[in-house]
């Protein structure tokens, strides 16, 4: 993947093809690996959000000097699908089916616009922002995506 955009769409589909498993061991009322798959998904897509508010957005609000734009809906939908994702998991933990997918409903349609919105919008602004030194962002959000969640990733 040689752009910033094929990379990080990339890794939505990987989130959305964890998250179909999860829910496919929800359907199922397979509780044990439910809890696995879940707990993947969480892991990765908190990975990924965290990779773009302490990599992307900052440089995208250095680079236009703006703070209040597209990163701040996007940082406050981050928030939404972290809450979302929270309940999830507990309905998983009380083995709760109805209430799992009352949540998954809002949590699908959230991510589904969301990621249309950084895909259709945001990635390819922070391609056209960056130029050249894309290259070198690219480069930190891969090694930021090899390192566990709690390590720190040089700047």
């Amino acid at each position: 993947m040689n752009s910033m955009h094929a990379y990080l769409a990339g890794d939505h589909r990987a989130c959305d093809e964890e998250y179909g498993w999860a829910e496919s061991r929800v359907v199922c009322g397979d509780w044990p690996n439910a809890v696995q798959a879940f707990d993947g998904f969480t892991r990765h897509l908190e990975h990924h959000l965290s990779q773009e508010e302490q990599i992307l957005f900052p440089a995208i609000e250095r680079a236009t000097g703006n703070t209040m734009g597209a990163t701040a809906v996007m940082r406050t939908e981050h928030g939404h699908m972290r809450q979302l994702v929270r309940s999830m998991a507990q309905s998983i933990a009380d083995h709760d089916a109805d209430t799992f997918f009352a949540f998954a409903d809002s949590l699908r349609m959230l991510m589904h616009q969301h990621n249309l919105k950084e895909e259709g919008v945001l990635y390819p602004m922070a391609e056209r922002l960056f130029g050249d030194a894309t290259c070198d962002l690219l480069a930190r959000m891969r090694l930021f995506a090899e390192a566990p969640l709690d390590e720190e990733v040089p700047s």
